[in-house]
């Protein structure tokens, strides 16, 4: 494929399932003129699917990227993301978690939608008005940057897990299940046949101790189960106590020592905002001061990490919500981790260096601001922002 090609209106909706395009995205995170997404966020939506998550933690670090509007596991590459100009028909790409269909039941593409930047005129009539959160420069060591807000109009609504299931002892370990999702596999290589709740399934191992487990039950539904930091046999007998009817988990049937994670409630809704605010030096070159804030609605669980990358993730908190920092970055190296927790809304996702106690000090002052705050009214658009990456 030309390194060369954005995506456009003119090339209609696509279907980004086939098991190369995420190379391709690793591809263009090395080029400054081209918007997908962080390949952070790639990694924590594809890590637990694709091998190649070790090739996009090697480029994380690249700032020119633009936020990506994550609707759910569906991760929508714009040519025209938050402080972006212009708006795009674009695909869904293959993340990992795709809903089998729309709210009402019908068959359609759930991988197509389309995204947009807002413009600040219209941030007032939509839900970014309430999504607007800023960080004291004190707390952040560097000055406000750029702002920037987006919608993605999917398809389908983003998909809810099932469970979402964590344990600490001995070793910090996840477990994620999806209900009514699409084929995850779709191209994917290296799988593997497991006999499992009287049918079988495919397994896929992206790294040691990560599981991706789908089967079809015997109703129809598709489900989904991705886990970390545990064993293949553990993982497949956990599986075979769950007690699941109508896409969802009895908790009686959870083993002892797991913990579940709050999740929201499942939305019918398919149009998603996106708010993000930049901190660090107005230059164009990169320099490590540089700090990104994204907030959106809540719809699964920063505890979904977990089941995608224990052994890169630690557990703690955001005044008193849970809270989980991930390493995406290159072995021994903070580049481009990132802390996500959420409350009885959003799900906010702060990136930068400087380890896990930094970060969290930055959060825990994180603050809700009128829309017509001055900082918010003063600040640059990100789009007219240059930044040649990292």
């Amino acid at each position: 494929m030309n390194r060369q090609h954005t995506p456009s209106s003119a090339d209609g909706p696509h279907d980004l399932s086939g098991a190369d395009e995420l190379d391709f995205l690793h591809d263009l995170a090395q080029l400054h003129d081209q918007q997908v997404p962080p390949v952070e966020q790639v990694h924590r939506r594809a890590g637990a699917i694709r091998t190649a998550h070790r090739r996009a933690r090697a480029g994380v670090g690249v700032a020119v990227l633009a936020t990506v509007l994550a609707v759910g596991g569906v991760v929508l590459p714009q040519d025209s993301a938050p402080g972006m100009k212009g708006s795009a028909t674009v695909a869904a790409a293959f993340m990992g978690v795709i809903p089998a269909r729309a709210a009402d039941g019908s068959d359609v593409n759930c991988r197509v939608g389309v995204a947009s930047a807002l413009d600040r005129a219209q941030w007032v009539s939509t839900p970014v008005a309430a999504m607007t959160t800023l960080l004291p420069e004190t707390a952040v060591g560097a000055p406000l940057r750029a702002v920037a807000a987006g919608q993605a109009e999917g398809t389908c609504p983003a998909p809810t897990p099932a469970a979402v299931l964590y344990a600490q002892d001995p070793q910090l370990k996840g477990l994620t299940l999806w209900a009514d999702v699409a084929d995850p596999y779709t191209g994917q290589d290296g799988l593997r046949t497991v006999e499992l709740r009287g049918t079988t399934g495919q397994l896929f191992n992206p790294s040691p101790d990560s599981f991706n487990l789908s089967w079809v039950a015997a109703d129809g539904t598709r489900w989904l189960a991705e886990a970390s930091g545990i064993d293949e046999d553990t993982f497949v007998r956990t599986l075979n106590g769950f007690q699941l009817d109508g896409g969802e988990l009895s908790i009686a049937s959870v083993p002892a020592g797991w913990e579940q994670a709050p999740i929201p409630v499942r939305s019918t809704q398919t149009t998603e905002f996106d708010w993000r605010v930049e901190y660090g030096s107005p230059g164009a070159k990169w320099t490590p001061d540089r700090v990104t804030l994204e907030v959106q609605r809540a719809v699964d669980s920063p505890a979904v990490a977990l089941a995608r990358f224990a052994a890169g993730s630690t557990l703690t908190s955001v005044n008193g919500h849970l809270a989980v920092w991930s390493t995406n970055g290159p072995a021994g190296s903070d580049i481009g981790a990132s802390l996500q927790w959420q409350d009885e809304q959003f799900t906010y996702v702060l990136r930068g260096e400087g380890g896990a106690q930094r970060l969290q000090a930055m959060a825990e002052r994180a603050e809700h601001v009128a829309i017509m705050d001055p900082r918010i009214q003063d600040a640059p658009d990100a789009r007219d922002v240059p930044d040649e990456g990292h």
